[in-house]
């Protein structure tokens, strides 16, 4: 049955954790030395400049996949190119599951004396901050491990690999799609899901282990 509700927690913590995500790659890309987020009005956190339409509907729906908006990096700023950006990525996921800490934490010192409906938001915010770091460190284009997986890239296989950045999106999508509506039915849940829940199972076992 249909929770207006709950409907609104979730969107709204959807938005809270894309947010950071994008904030953090455009952050750490103009602390790197580009300044191409930063110009285009990234490096904020107000939300309208973040979300992806998209993006966010599909996250809302499966609440496991889902992106925002792609940050603006220009590679020809960086020093070394492959190791910023491998940073730039990981920067999302790490800042999710630092959002994630924090609440745990705070949940940790004030359990009593919160409301229930505050107490629910705050362990929804909690777990999609975890699930959306999880399934953005998958090595798939256009997610952000496809990027941290540059840097272990030997110099002689980088055409390559700037090769499967490039065209790796096409044939994640349509993977997705398999996975989703065929290998699904037939195995009784996805591979990517698969993935994806076994990333969340040990980030959450960190995240709750270290407070």
């Amino acid at each position: 049955m249909f929770n207006l509700l709950n409907f609104f927690i979730l969107v709204v913590v959807i938005v809270c954790a894309l947010t950071v995500h994008e904030f953090a790659h455009a952050w750490v890309a103009h602390k790197l030395g580009d300044d191409t987020a930063k110009r285009a009005g990234r490096v904020s956190l107000n939300p309208i400049r973040h979300l992806d339409l998209v993006g966010s509907l599909v996250f809302l729906i499966t609440q496991m996949i889902g992106w925002g908006k792609p940050v603006p990096v220009n590679l020809n700023n960086f020093k070394n190119p492959l190791r910023a950006n491998a940073l730039v990525a990981f920067a999302g996921p790490l800042s999710n599951f630092l959002f994630a800490l924090v609440i745990a934490i705070f949940l940790k010192f004030f359990p009593a004396g919160l409301p229930v409906l505050v107490a629910g938001f705050l362990g929804a915010l909690m777990n999609i901050n975890i699930i959306l770091g999880a399934f953005n460190l998958l090595p798939f284009p256009p997610l952000d491990g496809s990027k941290i997986i540059g840097i272990f890239v030997p110099r002689r296989f980088e055409g390559l690999y700037l090769k499967y950045l490039d065209d790796g999106f096409v044939y994640f999508l349509l993977f997705l799609m398999f996975d989703l509506f065929v290998l699904a039915n037939i195995l009784g849940g996805g591979v990517i899901s698969f993935l994806v829940s076994k990333i969340v199972f040990v980030v959450r076992s960190l995240v709750l282990f270290g407070v």
